[in-house]
């Protein structure tokens, strides 16, 4: 828990060759309006091709910027819409 604590405080996360040898992937949560995460937007690269400086300083930025603008437009197309609509008014068919 107190990684899911620490990702959360930093609002990223980072997988670090965790699952694959030389691969990395940072994330940032996507938010509706109402700052509830509904998805992430993810960034994979190989070591070898980007520095920590290049992730951190110019990748991550760029990934919040992104993620920001997707939730802007959920935003808006929910306001445009009246509600959430869509996938967050699926109800799967109850049993007999």
């Amino acid at each position: 828990m107190a990684r899911i604590d620490e990702v959360r405080a930093q609002g990223w996360a980072l997988i670090d060759q965790e699952l694959e040898r030389g691969v990395r992937s940072v994330a940032v949560p996507l938010r509706d309006d109402s700052g509830q995460v509904v998805a992430a937007v993810t960034v994979g690269t190989h070591t070898s091709q980007i520095d920590d400086d290049t992730l951190f300083g110019s990748i991550l930025p760029r990934l919040r910027d992104c993620a920001a603008a997707i939730g802007r437009t959920i935003t808006a197309s929910a306001v445009f819409r009246g509600s959430l609509g869509g996938a967050t008014d699926f109800a799967p068919e109850q049993g007999p």
